[in-house]
């Protein structure tokens, strides 16, 4: 065996170390908000999978702006988001639904029209692209419990939306045998008071 397919061999063989070795480390609800541009409640309008003007597939998702907490927002806010939910094909004419040879995106959940949700968004780039901080842990899930509560949960529940918080406020969010869902007008008002420190 030759020098190089040794090389070769030796590089393939560490691909799955690499791999392994980039994990999201969870953030907490204090380093969602200082690392966000823009915080808002909203409900999810329209989602449309595209070619931007630069020819990169783009998801692009509207949400009604229900509640304005950091960042300048209109009553509609659209963002643009790197790569799409299904694999897509790039054609000259946009995309289509064949398999792919464009970038998908690594949601763990599709984003779902009519779904209300609290986002904290990185910046817009100077392509215009954003998205939830911290590889989707800044897309905070709304619900309405059977007993009429509204609640917030984070992608890994709350416990890590509190840990090493050194907000008492937010500790005392949870609810008694919920570890998974924070009351929701409680969390937006420690939220808001981050913002405004």
């Amino acid at each position: 065996m030759g020098r190089s397919p040794l090389i070769v061999l030796v590089l393939l063989l560490m691909v799955p170390l690499v791999v392994g070795a980039s994990m999201v480390v969870p953030l907490n609800v204090e380093k969602l908000t200082a690392r966000a541009g823009k915080i808002f409640v909203g409900r999810c309008e329209e989602v449309r999978e595209d070619l931007d003007e630069n020819r990169m597939a783009v998801t692009y998702v509207t949400y009604r702006v229900l509640e304005r907490i950091k960042g300048d927002l209109r009553d509609l806010e659209t963002i643009k988001i790197f790569g799409v939910s299904k694999k897509r094909v790039l054609t000259d004419d946009g995309l289509t639904g064949s398999p792919s040879t464009v970038v998908m995106r690594s949601d763990e959940t599709a984003y779902q029209k009519g779904k209300e949700e609290i986002l904290f968004l990185y910046p817009e780039s100077s392509l215009g692209l954003t998205s939830p901080v911290g590889l989707g842990q800044g897309r905070l899930s709304i619900s309405t419990l059977p007993n009429g509560k509204r609640v917030v949960r984070g992608q890994y529940g709350s416990r890590f939306l509190l840990r090493h918080s050194s907000s008492s406020t937010l500790k005392t969010l949870t609810l008694s045998g919920d570890a998974e869902n924070l009351e929701l007008d409680g969390f937006l008002s420690a939220v808001k008071r981050m913002v405004n420190r």
